[in-house]
């Protein structure tokens, strides 16, 4: 992941009144809140993926499932309908 580098400008007026080492150590506050944050979001944000990936995996599975039960009860009935014929014919 690339990381970009906050850029804080503190206003003259503030540095001033702050003093350099103040500045820079406001500047370095603000910047971790910045990737605190940032990391939150991310956090938040793929775990709301993963549950959807999971709720949408368990939807295809019971598709999957009803599919193959079907396609099972079709057999079935197709086989069924071969051994009458054939009995029929047999007579």
């Amino acid at each position: 992941m690339v990381s970009l580098m906050s850029v804080v400008l503190v206003p003259e007026g503030l540095r001033e009144k702050l003093g350099a080492e103040a500045a820079k150590e406001l500047v370095d506050l603000i910047n971790a809140s910045a990737r605190s944050s940032k990391d939150s979001v991310v956090e938040l944000v793929a775990e709301r993926f993963e549950r959807r990936l999971v709720q949408e995996i368990a939807g295809l599975e019971g598709r999957l499932r009803n599919f193959v039960l079907a396609g099972l009860g079709l057999a079935v009935g197709f086989l069924t309908f071969v051994i009458a014929v054939a009995a029929w014919f047999k007579g």
